[in-house]
């Protein structure tokens, strides 16, 4: 992920259902992107309940023009529900990698697609008393695995945000620490920017 890179192109799709704060968490990773890619895009939908109705959101970064914002077959998923995982996996591309979260999601065999278990509930519970950040844990889990992503740019569009930008802003600096030298971050090893290694058939 390199700005000016032509060839560059990062494509996120994050799903769980309403109330886990998914758009936010996409209008982040988005405001952050912006400000190494030329051209940025956002895409929300949502299922038909009035409430715990399935949401995903897709954000696409390029320095090419993106004409359909929607992302047809995500590479990258951050998975924070069960039904939105389903629907993800099943239009992944077969080289994908899910983030998901363990006490909300039960990954199934998706052949190649490779799985990253990040206690995102557990986390926020543990240090703030509520389940409320797991998305910007599972966020900040995230841009470990984006080769070249900005993390000081998310910090940076986080702070402007929140009124509590510190709780936030750990928040997003656990979720990167729990995946610290796992393989395929970047402390762990290079990946591309869409989010894969090589390793598809092992969860770690």
């Amino acid at each position: 992920m390199h700005k000016g890179d032509a060839n560059s192109e990062v494509a996120v799709r994050l799903c769980g259902v309403g109330g886990q704060g998914i758009v936010l968490a996409a209008n982040l990773l988005a405001e952050s992107l912006s400000k190494q890619f030329a051209r940025v895009t956002t895409y929300a939908a949502y299922g038909p309940e009035v409430r715990g109705t399935s949401v995903h959101a897709d954000v696409r970064a390029s320095e090419r023009w993106v004409d359909y914002p929607p992302i047809e077959r995500p590479s990258f998923i951050i998975a924070l529900a069960q039904e939105g995982y389903a629907l993800a996996v099943k239009a992944a591309d077969e080289n994908a990698r899910v983030l998901y979260d363990p006490a909300t999601v039960q990954p199934g065999d998706n052949g190649t697609v490779a799985h990253t278990p990040v206690a995102a509930s557990q986390l926020s519970e543990e240090n703030f008393g509520s389940p409320a950040n797991a998305n910007l844990i599972m966020l900040g889990a995230a841009s470990a695995y984006l080769a070249g992503f900005d993390f000081d740019a998310l910090i940076h569009t986080v702070k402007g945000k929140f009124s509590d930008s510190n709780t936030a802003v750990r928040a997003l600096e656990i979720g990167r620490e729990a995946l610290r030298d796992k393989p395929g971050t970047e402390t762990g090893g290079k990946i591309n920017s869409g989010g894969c290694d090589n390793d598809r058939n092992k969860r770690t």
